[in-house]
């Protein structure tokens, strides 16, 4: 099995992929400036037809092998450019072709892995979160009771209040009783 990984290791590293993405990202250059370049000749071409169909027929015998040249020319561009992308498809499925899968043979090793080394570092772990389970519940009850103590001082507080207010709407009211009382007298 280490053989194996060795030699898909090797196999890997004379690919070099990132040579190859250099490799692809001109390639791909190219590609996108002789498209522009297609375009462009297109509507080129496109105009000299529409240029040739308003001509007389004896302009047309004249001009006739001028646009035939013309559109040979594209076919030619059209070709070349046709050609560049297969061989650049070509080059990089040849390349690729002949690389081992390194899938299979990696996830056999990591699950190798994970199965010896992280059983123990789990149940580490689960402890670990059931003891934060554990002390999370424990804050949490401590918070709800704290909320009813605070429910409870609210409570409190209200009827404090209200006792308070009673108490003062009362003696304002025999402070004005005596006051009139006293107006009254003199």
């Amino acid at each position: 099995q280490p053989h194996v990984m060795e030699e898909i290791l090797n196999k890997w590293k004379e690919f070099d992929l990132d040579n190859v993405k250099n490799e692809l990202d001109s390639q791909i250059q190219e590609v996108t400036e002789n498209r522009d370049q297609c375009n462009a000749s297109r509507k080129e071409l496109s105009e000299s037809t529409k240029n040739f169909k308003a001509l007389t027929a004896q302009q047309k015998v004249k001009n006739f092998s001028g646009l035939l040249r013309t559109y040979q020319q594209e076919v030619n561009k059209l070709t070349k450019r046709s050609k560049f992308v297969e061989t650049c498809f070509l080059k990089l499925y040849s390349e690729i072709a002949t690389l081992p899968d390194p899938v299979s043979i990696a996830q056999h090793n990591i699950d190798q892995s994970m199965n010896s080394k992280r059983v123990g570092e789990l149940e580490l772990e689960n402890q670990k979160l059931k003891q934060e389970l554990e002390e999370y519940q424990t804050e949490f009850k401590d918070i709800k009771n704290q909320e009813v103590t605070i429910r409870k001082l609210e409570d409190e507080n209200k009827k404090y209040k209200q006792n308070m207010e009673d108490m003062l709407d009362l003696r304002i009211s025999q402070i004005q009783t005596e006051l009139q009382e006293k107006h009254l007298k003199e």
